[in-house]
């Protein structure tokens, strides 16, 4: 989803100064900004590994496993699919981004990140993946966060991109081949068919 006419690019919510790009559809800030390094790092899908070790790679952060296996009372980031992963769906319901379903559709995920934990659930590995995209936007190159509530799902049955020229492009970001066909990449990588 491109920002509509009326809607400028300086206009779209921010979580400490970064965009997201698709714009979700919900994202409320929170107020307060977290440094993740070295936060404890859990995953409940497989298909996903791949993005977990980036995230523990970009925050030095430690590979948990599973989300069961969290350290009790330190901070962590814990994502997957609720509906595959009963660690997962007790503290997705602890925090009421649960309620025997994910309120998003499909290709859809729910981003919490509070003081001590970031919870990232999918409602499906696609969604899970566009979540990971959501908040490798949000770290940017550091390892600072804002506190934000994010609920995204497509607006069509398929979640899509579509680059095009500068028209449509924040000023003074740049779009490559290369950064474009390594999202398609991971994503057929993440989600096979």
């Amino acid at each position: 989803r491109d920002a509509p006419p009326s809607l400028k690019t300086d206009d779209m919510p921010t979580t400490a100064g970064t965009r997201v790009t698709p714009q979700p559809q919900r994202f409320e800030q929170r107020g307060f900004t977290v440094d993740l390094r070295g936060w404890a790092i859990a995953s409940s899908n497989k298909s996903a590994d791949l993005a977990v070790e980036q995230l523990a790679a970009a925050t030095g952060g430690t590979l948990a496993g599973s989300v069961a296996s969290l350290p009790a009372g330190k901070p962590f980031i814990a994502m997957g699919l609720p509906s595959e992963d009963k660690a997962l769906l007790d503290l997705a319901a602890k925090r009421k981004l649960w309620n025997g379903h994910l309120k998003a559709g499909d290709e859809g995920y729910v981003l919490e990140v509070s003081k001590d934990s970031v919870l990232l659930l999918g409602s499906d590995a696609a969604g899970e993946f566009w979540g990971v995209q959501s908040l490798k936007q949000l770290l940017g190159k550091g390892t600072s966060v804002g506190g934000c509530h994010i609920v995204d799902w497509p607006d069509f049955p398929i979640r899509g991109a579509y680059v095009r020229s500068s028209a449509h492009r924040p000023p003074g970001s740049r779009v490559s081949r290369e950064s474009v066909a390594g999202t398609w990449i991971a994503f057929f990588q993440a989600c096979p068919q």
